[in-house]
């Protein structure tokens, strides 16, 4: 399955306005805030260049695409499933800096373009419930 069948198939069927992602955008900072992610890492997670400016969200919601949305997604559901685990933002921090069973770093899975490993990564942090 190709990255796009990937990202289209994770995201049908949900609505995306710039409203919406403007609010999901402001959701994904907060929590890439709490993670103690810098400015490349953020831009790295969400998938933009190193030219966008991250101090207006308007303008990336007005730009945003399917991958953009894909990835959001991923990062709120993360958040998600390992609050479920600990409240405090120290062992979330911990946990993606930490390589998991397959080798894998979730940080370096989060700002990658690996689609398919950011299914697994949510997959893994799920079960961990």
């Amino acid at each position: 399955m190709t990255d796009s069948n990937i990202v289209n198939k994770y995201t049908e069927g949900l609505e995306f306005t710039p409203e919406k992602t403007e609010k999901a955008l402001n959701v994904a900072f907060n929590i890439l805030d709490k993670w103690s992610f810098n400015d490349a890492e953020k831009r790295a997670t969400l998938g933009l260049s190193d030219t966008v400016s991250l101090d207006d969200k308007s303008v990336i919601a007005e730009a945003s695409d399917i991958k953009l949305q894909f990835r959001l997604s991923i990062i709120i559901g993360l958040y998600a499933d390992l609050k479920i685990l600990s409240s405090s933002h120290e062992p979330m921090i911990a946990w993606l800096q930490r390589p998991l069973p397959n080798g894998k770093v979730p940080i370096d899975v989060l700002m990658s373009d690996n689609y398919p490993e950011m299914l697994n990564l949510r997959r893994t942090a799920k079960s961990l419930r």
